[in-house]
């Protein structure tokens, strides 16, 4: 007996020696030393409460956050009673995405003791996780009454303030942050953020650039500064910076999403065309997926191409709504775009129109905040924001709401959600308005189009994975804007040159359009060309663009180049400019109206493509399509010249030209309804 007390004893003091030497492991951050240890002390007493509870600690800080929920839950097992288990409980919990069960071992951490301030913080952060930011900021006030300076509480309070909504107050609780602890990166990382929702854009970029150069190694703050830039319209800055936060977190597939993004709208479609594949190549997220499919429709005219790129794996999955009987139709509309978008300059007048008595309207808003145009719509009484919710989510939703035809108006843009109509939600799927192509999605059964656009007598079945409904005269409606300046008379007759212009997103302008435009330019050597995109107020992209025209020999003396400036200044810059240059292949459309009802036209080359055929449909329902059209770069020239040579003509045009808009079909949106309106009938009875 006295020899097996002995053994034990010494087992024991193994044991203990054992634990001490790896907790201190843990304390000088030798994870593997430390994991090593406490499974030694283990193997020798599997009752050790705390070698369970410190190798569930050392396990979380290696990111395995359920091996130590296995850990912790057996240390509670053994030994329930210390509150600091419960608390780290919580804390893995939370890192497992679990916030309620996080909040019930972190409330039941605070009845064993109250003072432990990192339970009350580590509650509010399952507050903030389950929605609840004013809780949060409570909570955090409480913790603030334990310790005043406590810096992770008060950051922990500024992100709540921030998520309430309440800026004003997560600033000062940053600024008394790093007044209390100056070297606080991540406290300078949030006030960035902070100041950025404020719209203090030079402010923020100070704190984040000081946040990295304090802690270079930190992948989110290189992507909020990615952020910010995007908001000043740094793209190439942009850019770099989601390149750095991807290369520090090579698992997180959002900053490559991101990278491409700002690559768009900087223009530089073949790195983002580039970027976009290699993506692609790790996952085939829905939101890779129509990235690079929508690079791709800026950058080409090949109409196999890009149907072939377009196509979804699968076949289109059965219905199983029943076919509707009776009226009205219920028709949903799905859209991010429910807000001053130019794709709500197309839709305003049809939701005006609709006779409720034909369709019953269900707007399906993929937004997660909006302006002053989302706050009216909200009051109409089938608004659904569903933002939160997943495709499955979504889909019930629509089925509950015994929708017959679900009409999408994003296409592979931002903010899309195509993946529904896998679902088969609705009777009929429909694409129409805000994509000049293909959805390739199964379940979207047909695609809005216009005689002009698709050409009734070609066969292009094999370049849509749906079937066409062509409208009688255009594939929309434009509402004019209500405040725009009054027409001013063309500026050749005073300058007595020719002034061309260009408005579009720097992702319009492609080598070939730049060989268009160089082209006129070199055949008119007075002419001067003013473009104007967002992002050109970034000195290396206005850089890259100068070099662009100076190789094709149009030197910077003949350019104007202007970053995007607020709406009436950019109707106003309409004064400047006699005659618009189409994009290409991707032609202008809301650029497009808004210039000619300014009394500008656009002179655009025709191709293959819906996307190329924008300017067609416009011109042709105005009866300009024979002057201002043209089908390849050398009869573009040619009627650059001839319009250019009569200055009289573009004067009488110009002054003309909102009459002319507004007796043509593109501006009668009750007409335009009424054909909408029959066209969806058709697809459902078809």
């Amino acid at each position: 007996m006295k020899n097996k007390n002995l053994h034990r004893t010494g087992a024991r003091q193994t044991s203990q020696a054992q634990l001490i030497e790896a907790s201190r492991c843990l304390e000088r951050g030798d994870l593997a030393g430390a994991e090593q240890g406490y499974r030694r002390v283990l193997a020798l007493a599997p009752g050790e409460a705390d070698a369970w509870h410190l190798l569930g600690v050392t396990l979380h800080k290696k990111g395995d956050h359920q091996g130590a929920l296995t850990a912790i839950q057996a240390a509670i097992a053994r030994r329930p009673d210390p509150a600091f288990y419960h608390l780290n409980l919580g804390r893995v919990l939370l890192a497992l995405g679990r916030p309620q069960e996080a909040g019930d071992a972190l409330d039941l951490a605070l009845k064993k003791d109250p003072r432990l301030v990192e339970a009350w913080s580590g509650l509010a952060r399952a507050a903030l996780a389950l929605g609840d930011p004013q809780r949060a900021i409570t909570l955090c006030q409480e913790a603030l009454r334990l310790a005043p300076d406590d810096a992770i509480v008060l950051n922990q309070l500024a992100i709540a303030c921030r998520h309430a909504g309440q800026t004003s107050d997560a600033e000062a609780a940053l600024r008394t942050t790093l007044r209390l602890h100056p070297g606080h990166g991540e406290a300078m990382n949030n006030l960035g953020n902070v100041l950025r929702d404020q719209g203090r854009l030079d402010e923020a970029l100070v704190w984040l650039t000081n946040a990295i150069r304090l802690q270079p190694g930190v992948a989110q703050t290189h992507a909020n500064l990615g952020h910010l830039e995007l908001d000043r319209r740094h793209y190439e800055a942009a850019a770099a910076a989601y390149g750095r936060a991807a290369v520090l977190d090579p698992d997180n597939t959002e900053w490559p999403l991101r990278r491409v993004t700002a690559l768009i709208a900087a223009g530089d479609g073949p790195r983002a065309l580039a970027a976009s594949e290699a993506l692609l190549a790790k996952t085939q997220d829905p939101v890779a997926v129509s990235q690079h499919l929508f690079v791709r429709a800026n950058l080409e005219d090949h109409p196999e191409k890009r149907a072939a790129a377009h196509c979804a794996i699968g076949d289109s999955p059965p219905r199983t709504a029943p076919l509707p009987t009776g009226m009205p139709l219920r028709v949903g509309y799905l859209s991010a775009d429910f807000r001053d978008h130019s794709v709500f300059t197309f839709f305003q007048g049809v939701l005006r129109h609709h006779d409720p008595a034909v369709c019953e309207v269900f707007l399906y808003a993929n937004l997660p905040a909006g302006d002053t145009v989302t706050a009216a719509l909200q009051s109409l009484p089938n608004w659904r924001a569903v933002h939160g919710l997943d495709d499955r989510e979504l889909a019930l939703l629509i089925r509950r709401d015994n929708i017959h035809i679900l009409v999408d108006l994003a296409g592979h843009t931002t903010g899309n959600r195509l993946g529904v109509f896998a679902h088969r939600p609705a009777f009929v799927g429909v694409s129409f308005l805000g994509y000049p192509a293909t959805t390739g999605m199964p379940g979207v059964d047909w695609r809005i189009t216009d005689r002009f656009l698709d050409p009734p007598d070609e066969d292009r079945a094999s370049w849509y994975t749906e079937r066409l409904a062509r409208l009688p005269d255009a594939f929309f409606c434009y509402t004019p804007p209500e405040t725009a300046p009054e027409v001013a008379p063309p500026p050749l007759a005073k300058r007595g040159h020719p002034t061309f212009g260009v408005f579009c997103r720097l992702i319009k302008i492609t080598p070939e359009a730049l060989d268009d435009w160089c082209a006129v330019l070199r055949r008119i050597p007075e002419a001067r060309l003013l473009l104007q995109a967002p992002g050109l107020g970034e000195a290396t992209t206005r850089s890259r663009m100068s070099a662009a025209f100076a190789r094709r020999g149009i030197p910077a003396s003949r350019l104007e180049l202007l970053d995007q400036t607020p709406f009436q200044d950019h109707l106003a810059l309409h004064a400047q400019v006699d005659i618009l240059l189409d994009t290409w292949p991707w032609n202008g459309h809301t650029t497009t109206c808004n210039s000619l009802w300014m009394g500008v036209a656009t002179l655009t080359r025709t191709g293959q493509n819906a996307a190329s055929r924008l300017g067609l449909t416009i011109l042709a329902n105005l009866g300009l399509a024979h002057a201002w059209t043209a089908t390849h770069p050398e009869e573009l020239v040619a009627k650059a010249v001839a319009l250019t040579c009569d200055g009289d003509a573009l004067a009488t045009l110009r002054a003309g030209m909102r009459r002319r808009m507004l007796d043509s079909p593109l501006c009668d949106a009750a007409r335009y309804t009424r054909h909408l309106e029959a066209l969806y009938l058709a697809c459902v009875e078809k």
